[in-house]
């Protein structure tokens, strides 16, 4: 037998530098966050913002890992990324030394924050199409009327993504032209080369033109590949493109400087030479002792640093007496970094980046100093990885001068004219901060002076040496196989300009950054490289998650009407994968269902029915954008996501999603954490509707945010069915046209709401997408719900199963905040709809729940949710079955505002006395005010002052047939909110004890129970 590896799997380890070496995920080391700790597989899509060009985000990116540990999301010193944007079908950016900073409420809980690229730039492009538009090579303006959302179809169409084993494989069209293309990575005598081999089918009738990167501002030159000197025509088969400077400039003279870095105003220095039970003296000055948490002890520039991860810090002690606002200072260190992080901070220990707090970071391999929400300061230079180099920044309180320095230089230099005195509370820390986390890499020597250090005692450090130093790092770009195909540079942008072809074409781009004098080893690649086919890798690879998890379901006890199932979900698994459920759905089998994790996962369990035994978890996708819907139709998986609805293909049926396919991407995304994708469902005619979210205190910038969206049963249209949602968490499609869907207390909206929603309707959030006036009134929701008795509502349903006892027909509604169900209970009065609500008798779910669906089968309610964001109920995830016993049920089922009282109908017989007893009843009602602020306080229906209506109970009635009550009050008029407290017992002595949250917009006729 050969020792040959397959064509396929070689194919692969050319195209993506990278194979698994085998190691257990076990063996993985873990940082105890889950969301750094968790195997995400090769590749990850949300929003990500690279740090130049100014505003460069991939609204819809696909963060595709060309090398180093792909189990983990840590940051990797061997790591390579691309991320390519599928709205514009181009790579925004690609860089080495980390993956990305997980920022994000889905990761790490954070508000108002998204993914930015951690490592060092070696390309970007401009934020405009990836290709040029067809017919032309010239055409690279943006069509669309708003800079989100995807190209126009005609111009290009994103169609998905296949997975082969790690390797990734890009899908969409430009005009007619079908393109295929992945990312690599390729190690050429030791120097890391980007890829990207791309095949098209045809070049269409005036060629086409590709954008590759961006200059930066810096010098473009485009070079002969066999002499290296300048050319003019730009031939691509002969040529090839370098960005920077050819040459180093003359050695300058430099001016005296002291043998030894200063003393004088030296406030503290940290040595770490000596470090005694995690601390260490300030051998500089008096006090300022430092705490080591999380370091460890590594070489320095001079005897011992200590090396950080972005969970290591250094607190030093009395540090708030440092001020960092008022007075001038200079903070120096050595740094030896991996990827970004935290070098000082001056600000709270935890929690949201507050105005005034103060830190110096690495990000984007460039130094920053940045004061909350009045200024950053950044260095022109880079940061070599992996090299000790001296940082330093000064502030001159007088002038409000900042000025950033890397090895003795001035990089940065800027007024921050709105400084003030640091915050009362704020601590000073080294190697970690609320705002960019902790610094990946090692610390030396940090100095902290009281005064403006000159700019030759800043070049003094380092033993003397001079630090005026020049960076010769250049990036040079290639194409392989492009027959035809010339360079452009205009404008700072470097394209790829293809000749018209009517044949299929094969060529890969290289791309590389690095030390100039290592350019000649760049050309040596064009030997090296081949373009080639990329259609094997779309048929289906080998299994990434052959190993299946088996968990044993618990069955509740038989007690009440109701009881609740556990369906184990596969929280220990290999992949450290969390199982937060944002949507979920059963095959047609009934004894599978696929589950949508928010985390980007999808998987299978196996053994759902009428007893729940062995359960086996499949992991089948992963890396997508924060699914939080699904829905299985015709046997196939569509998981709504934010930036798209994907169907997910079995290729070669190993019970793995091989293909990505792109259903509708329609979504317009931005890079604000709150505009969830949520609850996918169907009408009776095919056509799909999810709900959006819109943004959190902000105003919305397209038209999606706070919609319901209605996206036709074939992709390929989508319309905004209503509007004027802020969080709504669930939807539910009636068979007349009509919605429910839940509503999230907060700005605009001064209470939860369960909406009956009808198209064209406007549901209270103002900050949904109006350019140009805003509404003054709003649709009224079926009920109001107070946050002391549902702190946040999600998904309604019907109950549509004859096994589930007499609540069949009726409403229900999820609960995220408070893990509860609850029975809605509905009327409409004078053609207008109003409701109320009660918990159902069952115990609270350890997680908030959020959808639902009943059983095919065994009729039963299924349900399951997550815990991510503000709630209760904080286990990370849960899927339950909440199962009927045929036991008697003991709850309201209808509820009836009239003039003269209310009328309450029960599921089963009452004790007649307490019945009757008007002590067993206690009434209030109240408003809301609808204004800007975060939600409402309670204030009167009668004078509309703050507080609460107690209402008298002057009669208390039980209907003939034992269930009914009528409650005779006085003073009943038309509120947001009544709540009516019972506290009853059933003919048979059990006690009934709940209340019920009653939203009356108009009162029925006069009721009585008298005969």
């Amino acid at each position: 037998m050969k020792n040959t590896l397959p064509v396929v799997w070689m194919l692969g380890l050319m195209l993506f530098g990278l194979v698994s070496d085998g190691v257990p995920a076990d063996d993985v080391k873990r940082t105890g966050r889950a969301w750094l700790d968790m195997d995400y597989g090769g590749y990850l899509m949300s929003t990500v913002e690279s740090p130049q060009p100014k505003g460069n985000f991939a609204y819809k990116g696909i963060s595709i890992r060309l090398a180093g540990d792909t189990r983990t999301a840590t940051t990797d010193g061997n790591a390579a990324t691309v991320v390519f944007d599928k709205d514009l079908l181009r790579y925004s950016a690609g860089w080495t030394g980390g993956l990305l900073q997980m920022r994000s409420i889905v990761w790490d809980g954070s508000h108002q924050t998204h993914p930015k690229l951690d490592g060092d730039l070696v390309f970007v492009t401009r934020k405009t199409p990836g290709w040029s538009k067809p017919g032309g090579v010239t055409g690279f303006h943006d069509p669309r009327e708003l800079p989100y959302g995807p190209l126009p179809r005609e111009w290009a169409k994103w169609k998905g993504l296949y997975v082969h084993g790690k390797q990734v494989v890009l899908s969409y069209s430009v005009g007619k032209s079908q393109v295929l293309e992945s990312p690599g990575l390729r190690d050429q005598a030791g120097q890391r080369i980007f890829t990207r081999t791309i095949n098209v089918d045809r070049i269409g009738k005036g060629g086409s033109s590709i954008s590759v990167a961006e200059s930066l501002g810096e010098t473009t030159h485009i070079l002969s590949r066999k002499t290296m000197d300048k050319v003019e025509d730009g031939v691509a088969d002969t040529s090839f493109v370098v960005i920077g400077k050819l040459k180093s400039p003359p050695k300058t003279k430099v001016e005296t400087k002291p043998a030894k870095p200063t003393t004088k105003g030296l406030v503290a220095r940290w040595s770490f030479d000596d470090i005694k039970v995690g601390s260490v003296k300030n051998v500089g000055g008096k006090g300022y002792a430092a705490r080591i948490h999380g370091g460890k002890v590594t070489k320095g520039i001079k005897g011992n640093g200590i090396k950080l991860g972005y969970s290591g810090r250094i607190d030093v002690e009395g540090g708030e007496k440092l001020e960092l606002g008022n007075k001038s200072f200079t903070i120096t260190a050595w740094i030896k970094k991996r990827g970004r992080g935290t070098i000082f901070s001056k600000a709270k220990a935890a929690g949201e980046w507050a105005r005034q707090g103060k830190t110096m970071y690495v990000e984007g391999g460039k130094l920053h100093y940045d004061v909350g929400w009045v200024g950053l300061v950044s260095s022109k230079g880079r940061l070599a990885p992996g090299k000790w180099q001296h940082v330093g920044m000064s502030y001159d309180a007088k002038s409000k001068t900042c000025r950033l320095y890397i090895n003795g230089r001035v990089e940065a230099e800027k007024r921050l004219t709105r400084i003030k005195a640091d915050n009362a509370g704020d601590i000073f820390r080294l190697g970690a901060g609320p705002y960019k986390g902790g610094f990946n890499g090692a610390l030396d020597e940090v100095r902290v002076y009281d005064r403006v250090l000159t700019k030759a005692e800043m070049a003094a450090f380092g033993d003397g040496k001079s630090a005026a130093t020049t960076t010769d790092a250049i990036t040079a770009i290639g194409v392989v196989g492009a027959n035809g195909a010339k360079w452009v540079t205009k404008d700072g942008a470097i394209r790829l300009q293809l000749k018209a072809n009517d044949l299929a074409a094969k060529f890969i781009i290289i791309t590389w950054r690095g030390d100039r004098k290592h350019l000649k080893v760049f050309t040596q690649a064009f030997d090296k490289v081949k373009p080639v086919d990329l259609k094997p890798l779309t048929k289906g690879g080998p299994a990434r998650w052959s190993k299946k998890v088996v968990t044993e379901g618990k069955m509740g006890s038989v007690r009440s009407a109701y009881t609740v199932d556990v369906i184990t979900t596969p929280a220990k698994n290999p992949w450290r994968a969390r199982v937060r459920i944002g949507g979920f759905d059963f095959f047609k089998d009934g004894k599978r269902a696929a589950i949508a994790c928010w985390d980007g996962d999808v998987w299978v369990v196996s053994g759902l029915g009428n007893k729940l035994g062995k359960l086996t978890w499949q992991r089948i996708a992963s890396g997508m954008f924060q699914p939080l819907g699904l829905k299985i139709v015709d046997e196939k998986i569509y998981v709504l996501c934010r930036d798209e609805i994907t169907i997910l293909h079995d290729l070669n049926g190993d019970g793995e999603a091989d293909f990505y396919e792109n259903f509708n991407d329609d979504a317009t995304v931005t890079e604000h954490f709150h505009e969830f994708a949520m609850a996918l469902q169907q009408d009776k005619d095919g056509h799909f509707y999810y709900a959006k979210g819109g943004r959190h205190a902000l105003d919305a910038v397209v038209p999606q945010h706070g919609t319901i969206i209605k996206v036709w049963k074939d992709g390929s249209k989508s319309q905004i069915i209503a509007k004027g949602f802020r969080a709504p968490n669930g939807l539910h499609v009636n068979d007349d046209g009509t919605f429910i869907t839940s509503d999230q207390q907060g700005h605009w909206t001064p209470a939860n709401r369960i909406n009956w929603v009808k198209p064209g309707g406007f549901y209270g959030y103002v900050w949904s997408y109006f350019p140009n006036k805003k509404p003054t009134t709003y649709d009224k929701p079926l009920v109001w719900l107070h946050p002391n008795f549902d702190r946040s509502p999600a998904e309604q349903l019907f109950v549509d199963s004859k096994k589930w006892g007499p609540l069949g027909g009726k409403l229900l509604s999820m609960s995220y905040g408070t893990g509860y169900l609850y029975h809605v209970m509905h009327e409409k009065v004078n053609g207008e709809r109003q409701g109320a609500a009660v918990r159902m008798p069952i115990k609270m779910f350890p997680t908030g729940v959020s959808r639902g669906r009943f059983h095919p089968g065994d009729g039963q309610l299924y349900v399951a949710g997550l815990f991510g964001w503000a709630g209760n109920r904080t286990t990370p995830g849960g899927f339950y079955r909440v199962r009927y016993t045929g036991k008697p049920l003991h709850l309201p089922m209808s509820f009836s505002a009239s003039k003269n009282g209310i009328l309450i109908q029960f599921s089963g017989k009452l004790d007649a006395e307490l019945a009757a007893d008007i002590d067993s009843f206690d009434v209030e009602m109240w408003n809301y005010q609808w204004k800007q602020r975060y939600g409402s306080g309670d204030y009167r229906v009668t004078d509309g002052k703050r507080g609460r209506d107690k209402l008298k109970v002057k009669r208390a009635q039980l209907g003939r047939d034992g269930k009914s009550v009528f409650l005779t009050i006085e003073g009943m008029k038309p509120c947001m909110t009544m709540r009516v407290r019972y506290d009853l017992e059933s003919v048979d002595g059990e006690e009934i004890r709940d209340e019920i949250h009653a939203t009356i917009h108009a009162l029925g006729k006069d009721t009585s129970l008298d005969e």
